[in-house]
């Protein structure tokens, strides 16, 4: 017994035969799909690095002018309440404070902020 398909005399039998053509376009398929995975990815880990940038920098400390604190008092407690600022960069702030009403102190994400402005960073 035969399980082939009885097919008329003559007619050739219709046999699954690998397309090139088919396999190239399903590879370029698949490159391409890829290549939009990877540019997705990276357009979204290049946001997120952005996201984290604009955090990082999205809060200020500032210092008000007063007429009751020293300059020395203001410098020196500047300069050890922010272990990064140098005392010459803290008489800096100060004399612009001084000047101007108010200076920046630096910029930081919110929590660190808030640290610093409420003395939670000791």
């Amino acid at each position: 017994m035969n399980a082939e398909p009885a097919a008329a005399p003559g007619a050739a039998i219709a046999r699954p035969v690998k397309d090139e053509k088919a396999a190239v376009d399903q590879s370029h398929l698949r490159q391409t799909i890829e290549s939009i995975k990877q540019d997705a990815s990276a357009e979204s880990s290049d946001q997120a690095k952005q996201n984290r940038k604009e955090e990082t920098i999205a809060w200020r400390v500032v210092l008000y002018n007063d007429d009751i604190h020293s300059f020395t008092y203001v410098t020196e407690a500047l300069a050890s309440a922010i272990p990064q600022l140098s005392r010459e960069v803290a008489h800096t702030i100060t004399v612009e404070a001084h000047n101007s009403g108010q200076a920046t102190v630096l910029r930081t994400w919110q929590k660190k902020a808030e640290a610093y402005c409420t003395g939670k960073w000791l």
